[in-house]
């Protein structure tokens, strides 16, 4: 998804009308879901992130949620895109890693069959 596509489905998110943000995952489910997200992507707890929003509401939650996710995928956004911009590079990884994994399992049978005395 693109950073637009990631805040809409951050905004759609379900969360209540209570202004004081809170870690209550039994009680909150949506807002919890937001500040599990936020938190991990932001490198602090869920409890911290909730701290930080305080009597902002749902709608500071979901800003921040927002701008959190959104700046942890942004390296791999980018990386995706220069990958995007050569498409053959993708057949060619996964040519070598078939003849890798074929020259492995390749490998793996010549030692179960001298194993089992099934050499041909």
């Amino acid at each position: 998804m693109t950073a637009d596509e990631t805040a809409a489905l951050i905004r759609r998110t379900r969360t209540d009308p209570e202004r004081r943000i809170t870690f209550e995952p039994e009680r909150r489910p949506g807002v919890a879901g937001l500040l599990s997200t936020a938190a991990l992507c932001s490198g602090t707890t869920p409890q911290e992130f909730a701290d930080a929003i305080g009597d902002g509401g749902s709608s500071r939650l979901k800003e921040t949620a927002t701008e959190a996710v959104n700046a942890y995928l942004a390296p791999h956004r980018s990386r995706r895109a220069e990958l995007a911009r050569d498409p053959g590079l993708a057949d060619e990884i996964l040519r070598r890693g078939n003849a890798r994994a074929n020259a492995i399992a390749e490998a793996t049978l010549d030692e179960v069959r001298s194993a089992m005395g099934m050499r041909y």
